[in-house]
């Protein structure tokens, strides 16, 4: 919060939808009645990072440009808090050098591409950043198992529910994933079972009900419109 205290909206995208989805959020306390969107060319753009600024917004009490930044460095931090499990090695500091030389360096890249405004790397609270940590959380998940439970299936669920709610080419991330999953236990020779599926079809449900949501509160977004049409 202290690095990022003076830190102000700036570049195209996050005044055109990122900025601007969460401030019509705030503005209407809570997602828009049909035809009230401030942002109407996006209506149908997936809300994951929004609401979460939004929620992260209402820390402050009252709109604050640099509490959005925050929110979306620690949102974007938390994904790599599951890695450092498979990352750290014992208790000897020696070969954990770099591990932690490892971790600074994400940390000080995340925090200086979120609070700086001059370069195209940080300019924008575009989440293909988080985006591609979550990504990486996935394939960690799924070579990280030696068996498959309930649980492994729910970790690989949410994790694409995340990135599938996080922007519209998200779904296309999700798939790719599912077929790193499927690919990995054949090649290992795992058994594929039905049940591997619901990995992907949970998140893709879930994708499904918000664009029925949309359907029903008239949320289209141009994209959409001029398929559409």
């Amino acid at each position: 919060l202290f690095c990022l205290a003076k830190r102000q909206v700036s570049g195209y995208d996050d005044y055109k939808y990122w900025a601007a989805a969460v401030k019509s959020l705030i503005a209407r306390n809570g997602y828009e009645a049909p035809y009230t969107t401030f942002i109407a060319s996006y209506g149908d753009y997936p809300q994951d990072l929004p609401l979460l600024l939004w929620w992260f917004e209402r820390i402050g009490g009252f709109w604050q440009e640099h509490l959005l930044y925050a929110g979306f460095m620690i949102f974007g931090m938390s994904f790599l808090i599951p890695m450092c499990k498979n990352l750290w090695i014992g208790k000897n500091w020696a070969k954990n050098k770099c591990f932690c030389f490892c971790s600074v360096f994400l940390f000080s890249i995340l925090i200086y591409s979120v609070n700086t405004s001059y370069t195209r790397f940080g300019i924008s609270l575009e989440p293909d950043r988080v985006m591609s940590l979550i990504y990486a959380g996935i394939l960690l998940s799924v070579v990280s198992e030696d068996k498959y439970d309930l649980f492994s299936y729910l970790r690989l669920s949410l994790y694409m529910i995340a990135i599938i709610l996080m922007k519209s080419i998200g779904f296309i991330w999700a798939i790719f994933a599912f077929f790193f999953f499927i690919a990995f236990k054949f090649c290992r020779k795992i058994k594929i079972n039905l049940s591997d599926f619901t990995a992907i079809i949970v998140p893709l449900l879930v994708l499904g009900g918000w664009n029925l949501f949309c359907i029903l509160t008239n949320r289209k977004a141009y994209l959409t419109q001029n398929m559409m049409n």
